[in-house]
């Protein structure tokens, strides 16, 4: 079950960086006093400075001393001991506003982290307890030196009210009954109501009827149970447009007993409208392929009927006046059958095509594996053409077996076909790059020049002729197709004359 404690290890480990530049840009964006004392570090040191901080507060975290030396710090501030800093350089707004914006950064990356409700719910809960504890230490270190920070206090003041008023979130507090006490100018715009029209009215009156019942029993259960509820309901604007969104309920206890209700919600209705568009382009696209699919395998079987009753009448004419021909007629009856052959096996290529975007699960195996079975079967023709096999050790991957034994079978068959004057050498090797697996296979053939490098994976491009060459042209463009179904692209590099190495990758 992931918690705070791994949260904390996922921003250090994974989001470090990008963490802690959040951490700055949001710092100046909300233009907290203490960064005019670091006005004349570059960026780069205080981008250092910053991981520092994060990475000391996030093992802190991990190692359950966050509350320790969060107290720490509040005591050294209190006397005046921070070590470089005087008292006066940090006021109790810049502590106040520190707390928000380290919460709100690490919110932004909860997504980012865990898919479950639950689980961000917890970690929520988890940050939310340690801030509120390290929130009322610092209050009462604040009422010691009252007099010395009243003003300041103030201004914090105003700094949340701004933070609240210039967020894109709708944000909501309701008293006990469930009336709004208070909206910010993002709710009040993107609703349509004025605050006149919505203080003191109750939070339900703008909620979609469906997802009444759902907000209801989410609002119980945050104040009986005092959780922080994520949820997503759907609020009516005033001109009556639905708005999707997306955002938590929370209760302010004193003593155990609720004070009110806050609501913090960010408006998705755009990305539901493109999640929506996505999942109906990606079922259309699925529908298209097996109807694609089916048409191929129908017009290759329909189309082979005719095909090989051609053949065979040709042949009839060919066995039954072959005395009464003379040679041009005999050459025009192998013509005809020939093309009629080529016809065929190009129906059979262009069903084989189509077939590689089929939905079958994926499952790990051992490319060693699918390369001896692909090696058995092309056997006669390697030992044909004295061609040479190398590989070293292969990966484990997530494929399917079949299209991958295809995907070898294309390139290596190509690598032994396109042979220069001696016997071909053929090369196999793979290793690890980030997310990918970056498979290598190099000849020693004939070579392809460089301008032809994207034509030779186009469906039915052939550089060479059939006579010289035999094929269909679609080898190349089923490998570019397994590839991509594998998450993956291929490529090639190449000198005519001297060989080619073909690249492909497998996330």
């Amino acid at each position: 079950m992931k918690n705070l404690k791994t949260f904390a290890a996922f921003l250090k480990n994974e989001k470090l960086t990008p963490y802690s530049q959040d951490s700055i840009a949001l710092a100046k964006e909300m233009n907290i006093p203490v960064m005019k004392l670091f006005k004349d570090l570059s960026e780069e040191q205080l981008l250092h400075m910053s991981m520092n901080t994060n990475l000391h507060f996030l093992d802190s975290l991990i190692d359950d001393t966050a509350l320790q030396n969060a107290g720490t710090n509040l005591k050294l501030w209190e006397e005046n001991k921070m070590p470089g800093i005087s008292r006066t350089d940090i006021q109790p707004s810049d502590l106040v506003l520190a707390y928000a914006l380290q919460k709100k950064i690490m919110l932004t990356y909860l997504s980012q982290y865990t898919s479950s409700a639950s689980e961000a719910i917890l970690i929520m809960m988890e940050l939310e307890n340690y801030y509120t504890t390290v929130q009322e230490a610092a209050v009462k270190v604040f009422f010691k030196i009252q007099k010395e920070t009243e003003n300041l206090l103030r201004e914090s003041e105003d700094r949340y009210k701004d933070l609240f008023e210039n967020t894109n979130d709708f944000i909501h507090i309701l008293n006990l009954e469930g009336n709004i006490q208070y909206v910010n100018k993002s709710w009040i715009s993107g609703m349509g109501y004025s605050s006149e029209e919505v203080i003191n009215t109750s939070i339900k009156r703008f909620i979609h009827p469906d997802f009444l019942e759902r907000y209801t029993i989410a609002d119980h259960k945050a104040v009986t149970e005092q959780t922080t509820e994520l949820i997503e309901i759907i609020l009516v604007a005033k001109n009556g447009t639905p708005l999707t969104v997306e955002g938590s309920i929370n209760y302010k206890f004193l003593d155990k007993e609720p004070l009110f209700s806050r609501g913090i919600f960010r408006n998705i209705t755009q990305r539901k409208a493109v999640e929506e568009e996505l999942s109906n382009k990606t079922k259309e696209l699925i529908r298209s392929n097996s109807e694609l699919e089916q048409f191929a395998y129908v017009a290759s079987h329909d189309l082979q009927e005719p095909l090989r009753m051609i053949n065979s009448y040709i042949q009839l004419l060919a066995s039954r006046y072959k005395d009464q021909l003379d040679q041009d007629a005999n050459d025009f009856i192998d013509f005809a059958v020939d093309g009629s052959n080529r016809m065929r096996i190009l129906i059979n290529s262009l069903l084989e095509y189509s077939r590689v975007n089929r939905i079958k699960p994926f499952q790990y195996i051992n490319v060693q594996e699918i390369l001896s079975e692909v090696l058995m079967d092309m056997d006669r023709s390697i030992r044909e053409n004295s061609a040479i096999i190398q590989y070293s050790k292969l990966p484990d991957i997530y494929c399917d077996p079949v299209l991958m034994g295809l995907l070898f079978q294309n390139l290596i068959g190509n690598a032994i076909k396109f042979k220069g004057g001696e016997s071909p050498v053929i090369s196999i090797s793979a290793e690890r790059k980030g997310g990918h697996h970056l498979f290598a296979i190099k000849d020693n053939g004939i070579g392809i020049p460089k301008q032809y490098f994207d034509k030779i994976f186009v469906i039915f491009q052939r550089l060479n002729t059939v006579d010289k060459y035999p094929g269909t042209g679609i080898g190349l463009a089923i490998c570019k197709k397994i590839v991509e179904r594998h998450g993956g692209e291929i490529w090639v590099t190449s000198e005519p004359g001297g060989g080619a190495v073909f690249y492909f990758t497998i996330k």
